[in-house]
């Protein structure tokens, strides 16, 4: 009965010591995988500063029609206080912003009568200061673009 306790032991041992043999080669190779020179990691993108409330506030207007966009303030988290206007004043049901990577994007959604979600997909372009995107007539489920330009 001895001979048949022992070999379960010796058996675990070199199972034991094979595998920790063939760690240490692994981590050998790892080690010398890390230590192997390589070109410097390229810098990270620098992040975008959030866009200054001056650039979108103003009235725009659709260079195409009597269109405005009025964005009276905006807030740091994504908030826009806007009216619309055609050229009476149109409901506006919600309007956002956001700095996606260096491209500010304003989103403005209608709710009135003849506008009940239509909405406003639109991006700042610092060359020629202007707003431009798309327009969803709801209404009619049809697309247009659109560009705005500062009213001075």
């Amino acid at each position: 009965m001895r001979k048949i306790w022992l070999f379960p032991v010796v058996l675990g041992l070199f199972i034991a010591v094979a595998s920790c043999g063939g760690a240490k080669e692994k981590e050998e190779t790892s080690s010398a995988e890390v230590a192997t020179p390589t070109a410097p990691a390229p810098a990270p993108p620098a992040k975008p500063d959030a866009m200054p409330a001056e650039k979108l506030t103003g009235k725009w207007q659709r260079t195409d029609g009597g269109y405005v966009i009025e964005i009276k303030s905006l807030t740091q988290d994504g908030k826009l206080d806007v009216g619309y206007f055609n050229p009476n004043p149109i409901n506006v049901g919600r309007a956002a912003w956001q700095n996606d990577g260096g491209r500010v994007m304003v989103l403005i959604e209608l709710s009135d009568v003849n506008y009940p979600g239509s909405t406003y997909s639109l991006e700042y372009r610092p060359q020629g200061d202007m707003l431009t995107g798309s327009y969803f007539q709801a209404v009619e489920k049809q697309t247009y673009p659109v560009e705005f330009s500062r009213m001075k």
